[in-house]
């Protein structure tokens, strides 16, 4: 599995504090819908009956969460990366076979999206693994789509994988503390010779 799809897990499942906790000034943040599916309620009964049976059943690498693969045409073709939780859906991303414009996923779910830009709360890393943070600088870009549950990452400048969660994808600060510059020394006076 991609570092790109590992990234994906943690985001879905590491960065599951209530919306409102996150994001103060944006929007509050839906559950996603995928077909038939809800995200945090649908069960895993309703994601075999509306998917069918996966082509991968495993755990994903870095967290260990249940991991279902389905191959998918629609919406667009890629690989279908279903998370489980406790007998519930907990996330899906749609990791595409081919990389897509910014403006084939607005046609898809229309104008109400956010540039976000996140970056990894290193600290409170896990074996290769680390949530993330709302940060105007970070390495990491989204089209977040807050009313649908549904965040797009780009890379660049276009999208690799779509994400339907019940959250967005990180917190709103980080919960590290900050890096501090390491002392200069000080200059002692040249010893003076007589």
């Amino acid at each position: 599995m991609s570092k790109h799809i590992a990234s994906l897990a943690v985001f879905l499942i590491l960065g599951c504090l209530p919306a409102a906790t996150q994001q103060k000034t944006a929007e509050i943040w839906k559950p996603a819908h995928f077909r038939n599916l809800t995200v945090g309620q649908s069960t895993t009964k309703q994601v075999i009956a509306e998917l069918g049976k996966p082509t991968y059943l495993g755990k994903e690498e870095d967290t260990g969460v249940p991991l279902w693969t389905y191959e998918v045409q629609e919406p667009l073709p890629g690989f279908l990366y279903v998370y489980i939780r406790k007998g519930r859906l907990a996330g899906i991303g749609l990791g595409l076979a081919s990389p897509v414009e910014t403006s084939a996923i607005i046609r898809l779910f229309g104008n109400g999206y956010q540039l976000v830009r996140y970056d990894f709360d290193d600290c409170l890393g896990q074996g290769g693994t680390a949530p993330v943070f709302r940060s105007p600088n970070g390495p990491l870009e989204k089209m977040e789509f807050p009313q649908l549950g549904v965040s797009a990452s780009i890379h660049n400048s276009k999208v690799q994988e779509i994400s339907y969660t019940s959250h967005p994808a990180g917190q709103a600060y980080s919960r590290c503390p900050p890096k501090r510059s390491a002392p200069v020394p000080s200059k002692l006076p040249a010893a003076r010779q007589h």
